[in-house]
């Protein structure tokens, strides 16, 4: 009874997965979107419908930078004090699923074997 149930659990993955994949594909500027983000490397088809999905239209950032910073994958001094040696970290402002999925993308071409799609 439970296999039956992992094994439709699986269908229906697999049928939602290739409803998104059709959705894409049916919009001409999805698809051109969706090619470039997965020239980059480390990023596959699942990190894509995701990106898409957090950003929907790409083309309403005016700049990199604006992109970036709406993911959270800004750079971001720290300063303390009278410190002259200010820290470098990552933002932790806007979408922090997207940028978890970014992170987790960047380990791929390196052959670890984290859990990301």
């Amino acid at each position: 009874m439970v296999q039956d149930h992992l094994q439709w659990l699986d269908k229906q993955i697999a049928r939602i997965e290739s409803d998104i994949d059709d959705h894409i594909d049916g919009h001409p500027k999805l698809k051109q979107d969706a090619e470039l983000i997965s020239s980059t490397p480390g990023i596959r088809p699942k990190t894509v419908a995701r990106i898409l999905a957090y950003l929907s239209d790409i083309r309403r950032f005016k700049s990199a930078k604006s992109l970036t910073a709406f993911i959270g994958v800004t750079p971001r001094q720290r300063l303390s004090g009278s410190s002259l040696k200010g820290r470098t970290m990552m933002s932790r402002t806007g979408r922090g699923d997207a940028s978890q999925s970014l992170y987790m993308s960047a380990w791929l071409p390196f052959g670890t074997t984290l859990s990301c799609a």
